[in-house]
């Protein structure tokens, strides 16, 4: 009972831990209109937009599926009946400032609901992963892997923002926490659940589909054997039909015919699957780019390995690595725990068309699994002195918290706030602005500015710019993966048309800290037209 009662305050300890790395700096860039400074965010319009079109029956289609639309939406009501009743939203329409009293409020408030949502599900990632491990490998384990997911750089970025990555993770968590609980009972909500929550994860971000079919492989091998063993019952076909699997497929496909609005939304259902195949059937751009299939894999795999070092930094990902490679060794069972990663990577890694950090976080969360019980066995070492084995993994985690809130450091002291206060204190009210987007990349603007967004085509460096008598100041974000690599090339033709960088902003990054995402903390420069009066 003590030892339950201890390890019941930990994990407490840990979720307290992650709310607050998830919320620490929730307002980041607030308020802003319409616009989010997260790139891929849903907030604070598209949940409202959604709502709207399912309520009218009308087409709806989104790069993402609907079901963390659908999540928001039902968020959002409570504060839009309470605009509604009290006069803050009369005559709603398309178009800014959408029918509301006081857009910019109204709009931070949408775009805050977004994100605390996203912290919870980021806190709740944890919680669930802690019940999983617990269940495979102990109590110890599943604190520190826990703590680790707590800690990951990524998973506190995305809970911080509006996107669908950490309730995605969410899902996932709960769903491999069913999978995990099935073979300790095989009862038959634990089926249930599992169909359930693997359509919500796919309902909620497509890549989640990947994962799947390796969960489903080992699903049927190890209910056949089961079947096999309490039935007696040799014949494959009888067992394959069984009503559990039945029952848990049924709500899969049902779970997803609701997300999906079918059919009353096959128009939109379509536009989303034309998307993604297009983004997919031609293959990764590592892999088409490479000599060989065989090198582009390995390129992609190397890429994804600074990924996990990145998720936590390297001392946590020395702690994976051992945790993967000890669990298959001590415990051969753990190969089951590879098949979804193996699938993960060949479905949905491998042939998307770009790569990034929080594509690797499905697989992180099960790796987290042996890296939990690697490091709880060696505290229970007796061969290894046991101040020895405490410290090591207290500087592992604790590395990996501080780690994890420098990026918390760096959305409090994003490099806009900076250029916003030099712009507020340089350019006088009615000076003509030309900001180059993307939108979520610049500051934001003083009322009385007069701002022109400029679009840039998709190479970046044929910025149409400018009839150059009319912008005073051009504002330009150089952090975006696209114009960084054409910095000289963009200074020289903005010299060209007379504009000089009078401003660069960019903060420092925390020492043990890392600056991971273009959309936090980016250099932002502020070019002045200062004419040559000599030419």
């Amino acid at each position: 009972m003590k030892k339950s009662g201890k390890s019941f305050l930990w994990v407490w300890l840990i979720l307290a831990i992650s709310l607050t790395l998830n919320l620490y700096g929730i307002n980041w860039g607030l308020p802003n209109g319409d616009q989010d400074w997260a790139n891929d965010s849903i907030a604070p319009l598209e949940p409202l937009a959604y709502a709207k079109r399912l309520i009218y029956q009308e087409p709806w289609w989104s790069k993402y599926p609907p079901f963390h639309f659908m999540v928001l939406a039902l968020f959002y009501a409570p504060y839009t009946l309470y605009l509604y009743f009290t006069g803050g939203l009369t005559s709603p329409t398309d178009f800014y400032p959408y029918g509301f009293k006081d857009p910019e409020f109204s709009l931070m408030v949408f775009t805050l609901i977004a994100r605390v949502t996203s912290a919870l599900m980021g806190t709740g990632t944890v919680l669930v992963n802690y019940y999983t491990v617990k269940i495979l490998y102990g109590c110890r384990a599943g604190l520190i892997s826990a703590l680790l997911i707590a800690s990951c750089y990524p998973v506190i970025y995305y809970s911080h923002n509006a996107n669908v990555d950490v309730p995605q993770l969410f899902w996932i968590s709960l769903a491999l926490y069913s999978f995990v609980a099935l073979f300790k009972t095989y009862e038959t909500k634990y089926y249930l659940l599992l169909g359930l929550f693997t359509a919500l994860a796919i309902g909620t971000k497509d890549s989640g589909y990947a994962l799947f079919p390796g969960i489903v492989l080992v699903l049927l091998y190890f209910h056949l054997r089961h079947e096999q063993a309490t039935r007696g019952n040799g014949q494959f076909l009888s067992a394959l039909i069984d009503r559990k699997l039945l029952y848990g497929f049924s709500v899969f496909v049902i779970a997803l015919i609701l997300v999906f609005n079918l059919p009353f939304n096959l128009q939109g259902l379509a536009a989303h699957v034309q998307f993604h195949l297009g983004r997919s059937v031609e293959g990764g751009q590592v892999i088409r780019e490479s000599a060989s299939v065989v090198h582009g894999d390995l390129r992609l795999i190397t890429k994804y390995l600074i990924y996990f070092i990145q998720a936590n930094g390297l001392p946590s990902f020395l702690l994976l690595i051992g945790g993967f490679f000890y669990c298959l060794v001590r415990f051969p069972k753990s190969w089951i725990l590879v098949i979804p990663i193996v699938t993960y990577y060949i479905f949905f890694l491998r042939i998307y068309v770009a790569d990034h950090l929080r594509y690797m976080l499905p697989a992180y969360l099960i790796l987290t699994w042996q890296a939990g019980k690697f490091a709880a066995d060696l505290l229970e070492c007796r061969k290894i002195p046991k101040l020895i084995s405490t410290t090591a993994i207290s500087l592992i985690l604790a590395h990996s918290l501080v780690y994890g809130f420098s990026l918390d450091l760096l959305l409090i002291r994003d490099s806009r706030y900076s250029a916003e206060k030099w712009m507020k204190e340089n350019i006088p009210s009615g000076t003509v602005v030309a900001a180059v987007g993307p939108d979520y990349g610049l500051p934001r603007f003083l009322a009385g500015m007069q701002v022109r967004r400029i679009r840039p085509t998709r190479g970046e460096i044929n910025i149409p710019l400018l009839d150059s008598a009319e912008s005073a100041y051009l504002i330009l974000n150089m952090s975006l993966p696209r114009r960084a690599p054409q910095r000289s090339a963009i200074y020289q033709m903005l010299q060209e048309k007379d504009f000089h960088p009078v401003g660069s902003f960019k903060s420092p990054t925390p020492i043990f800290g890392a600056d991971l995402f273009h959309a936090v903390n980016p250099e932002i420069v502020i070019f002045q037209q200062i004419r040559d009066r000599s030419r």
